[in-house]
């Protein structure tokens, strides 16, 4: 996976080093082999995110979202020290302002803020990832910047009432397995039910802890030993029989 900028070199936006005009596509050195999943484009900057979730930025200082002690024009990545411990899902990069969406559903922002567009309750421009605490617990799935202002698309909790509801939102279990499912006919749906929330939370961490395995490909002592582990244990969560 590369990355590969062109254009107004102003800022040093592009990432490559000389601010200088580059009229052919130039690869990003300094993000390769970097797990790049999404990039995004302001008027003088540039956001980045790996699949690890860490955030790079590169441009104009006021808005590559840098603390203090490093804030100058940046003509090459850097990890964006606010969002450290943060696993960022997603970025959403308007004109002059920045939204990150972290795993937990939690939205942080940076940048121009003129019109309120980072969702604060003020004005003034914020230099560094601020959390959004107006969305919190909001369950947000989806964020989206503009150019003078910011949406994000939230989706109910099952704990949450619905409007006019007398008890709160549930699933629902079968009373029964399905005859398409026939291989778990010896398997009741309260036990399914307990397996499948086991399942889920082990995977939630795992999802959350993958930045801290070495899953280097040449570590194959390693990577042998976590792919029997947790092959045994998802068997045993799902097998019928026990």
């Amino acid at each position: 996976m590369s990355v590969w900028s062109f254009g107004d070199g102003d800022y040093g936006k592009l990432g490559t080093g000389p601010c200088t005009v580059k009229s052919y596509p130039q690869k990003v050195e300094q993000l390769c082999n970097k797990g790049i999943k999404k990039v995004g484009c302001g008027t003088q900057f540039s956001v980045v995110l790996a699949k690890d979730g860490h955030v790079y930025t590169f441009g104009q200082e006021r808005l590559i979202g840098l603390p203090d002690s490093m804030l100058k024009n940046h003509n090459r990545p850097q990890v964006v020290p606010a969002l450290e411990g943060v696993f960022v899902e997603d970025i959403a990069v308007g004109c002059e302002h920045v939204l990150v969406l972290s795993s937990t559903g939690d939205v942080y922002a940076w940048g121009c803020n003129c019109e309120g567009q980072l969702g604060l309750g003020h004005s003034s421009p914020v230099k560094e990832p601020t959390l959004v605490t107006g969305l919190q617990g909001n369950n947000v799935r989806q964020i989206s910047a503009g150019r003078c202002h910011s949406s994000a698309w939230t989706t109910p909790s099952p704990s949450v009432k619905a409007s006019g509801a007398s008890a709160n939102l549930q699933l629902g279990l079968p009373q029964s397995i399905p005859p398409q499912y026939n291989a778990l006919k010896d398997c009741s749906p309260d036990v399914l039910n307990t397996r499948l929330r086991v399942l889920y939370h082990f995977s939630d961490l795992m999802y959350k802890s993958w930045r801290l395995l070495n899953l280097h490909p040449r570590n194959q002592v390693m990577n042998k030993l976590l792919s029997v582990y947790l092959v045994n244990l998802i068997l045993s969560l799902i097998d019928v029989r026990e």
